[in-house]
């Protein structure tokens, strides 16, 4: 699992759509998509969004946990670049 959240351009929505799917439902994470640096939605698989409306956030509170700990480690070992805005993330 990756501490930083996974990030499209918009524009690879239409180009890399199965791809993007694929993602979202092996890894249960939330896809920011991009648009000019900016975040402009959210795509997450069925099963993150019926826990999400359902308000099944203890399960999430352990995931949390592991991945603050995962970036922390990642921060100490020196394997972390500063980000100074958000447009980082389209590279």
């Amino acid at each position: 699992m990756n501490p930083a959240p996974k990030t499209y351009p918009v524009r690879d929505l239409q180009r890399k759509y199965r791809s993007i799917i694929d993602t979202a439902k092996k890894t249960h994470d939330a896809i920011f998509l991009m648009k000019g640096g900016v975040p402009e939605a959210v795509l997450m698989d069925v099963d993150m969004y019926n826990r999400v409306i359902a308000g099944d956030d203890h399960l999430d509170t352990e995931r949390v946990l592991k991945l603050v700990q995962q970036a922390e480690n990642s921060y100490k070992a020196g394997k972390v670049k500063r980000l100074e805005s958000w447009d980082e993330l389209d590279d």
